[in-house]
């Protein structure tokens, strides 16, 4: 695995910003470890630091007041996630919940501002993540208003698969496993329907699952037609 300072140095916020003083982002960055299944924040916690995935993959929800679960996004080696403890200070919202073992590398609240005024570059770099994650949200509630399950479905399978996806010889398998209520907690439907509904897109041949469970998507463009 590589070091915690290689690591930061090819991240999209740090990257090329700080390679002639690696050993300031050495000095801030504080590494962290989790096991499955559990928590690295819950709502009311402080936004004190913002995370970079060595390895492993993080699940953000939140809770309905209903008791459901709603997944608004799922991270992997090398993403950011917590990234809203940069512009405010105010508790967490959302559970952050490790899907693997995971390790990863936190810089604190005041040590981001620091490094901010000797690199303005880190400003608009994590500006530009805010904004991108922003329309994600969007883009994901304007589905739950206007499309149906079938629709959010295959558009959140197509997004996995941009994701997770690797060639395979029956089409596009998604290397991770994702379990129905997942898939259900991701476009805001029930496990249920959710299963129904990939039996449907199972039948037609659309998908296939291997005997890992993990979904094959076999026609990426006849997918994209449901969307």
């Amino acid at each position: 695995m590589k070091s915690d300072i290689e690591f930061l140095k090819e991240n999209r916020i740090f990257s090329g910003l700080f390679n002639g003083d690696a050993e300031t982002l050495l000095e801030v960055a504080t590494p962290g470890y989790v096991k499955r299944k559990q928590y690295i924040y819950q709502p009311g916690d402080p936004a004190d630091a913002v995370y970079w995935i060595k390895s492993g993959r993080v699940k953000i929800s939140k809770l309905t007041e209903d008791g459901r679960e709603i997944i608004v996004g799922m991270f992997q080696n090398g993403d950011v996630f917590g990234e809203m403890a940069f512009v405010e200070d105010k508790p967490r919202e959302y559970f952050a919940e490790a899907l693997d073992d995971l390790t990863y590398v936190l810089i604190r609240r005041s040590q981001l501002f620091a490094l901010s005024r000797r690199k303005p570059g880190v400003i608009y770099r994590f500006a530009k993540l805010i904004a991108e994650r922003r329309r994600e949200v969007e883009t994901t509630l304007e589905s739950l208003l206007y499309k149906g399950v079938r629709e959010r479905l295959a558009g959140q399978l197509l997004k996995l698969s941009k994701e997770y996806g690797i060639e395979d010889t029956r089409g596009r398998l998604l290397r991770i496993k994702i379990t129905h209520k997942d898939l259900a907690s991701l476009i805001g439907s029930s496990r249920e329907t959710v299963s129904l509904t990939l039996g449907d897109l199972k039948r037609v041949g659309l998908i296939d699952v291997n005997n890992d469970r993990k979904i094959i998507i076999r026609n990426e463009q006849q997918l994209s037609q449901l969307t």
